[in-house]
Parts: C-alpha cells; structure tokens; sequence
C-alpha cells in the first residue's frame, strides 16, 4: 500500500528473478480475477512482467484512487 494527501494505491507485486516462475505465480492469481472484481466491485490492473521504479521485472496487481487524502479521516475511508 502506498497512500500520501493526493492517492491511495494498493498493489499485489510479484518479485521472483526466474521469469518463468514469475509468470506462474500471476496466472495462478489469475485464476482469481473474476473473483476479485466481482468482490470489490471494481477492475483492477494487472501487468505481467513490467518494470518497478528501479528497474526490477516485477508483475503486479493495482488500484489506484485518486483524489484521496489518506490522512483526512472524511476522504480516507473511501
């Protein structure tokens, strides 16, 4: 989770070195996408070997919301 007075950001990263490995790991959570947005009630961003902010082969799992202040008790409970 990341969150400052301007977004609210909430990831599933995948850091693995074997790419293969990796890969497996995002289709098993796959396996879940259907599930998840039928819960939450919203689609989420899900990338398969993209970069992190160093560089890193990552994959992930992402929402953000925008407009948050997440120290603000009236708009942090979004």
């Amino acid at each position: 989770m990341d969150a400052d007075k301007a977004q609210a950001r909430i990831a599933i990263e995948i850091v693995q070195s074997d790419a293969v490995i990796q890969e497996l790991f995002f289709y098993q959570f796959e396996e879940y996408k259907e599930l998840l947005r039928e819960e939450l009630k919203e689609d989420w961003v899900w990338q398969l070997h993209t970069t992190d902010s160093l560089g890193k082969i990552i994959s992930k799992i992402e929402t953000t919301l925008n407009g948050v202040n997440f120290f603000d008790k009236h708009t942090g409970r979004k």
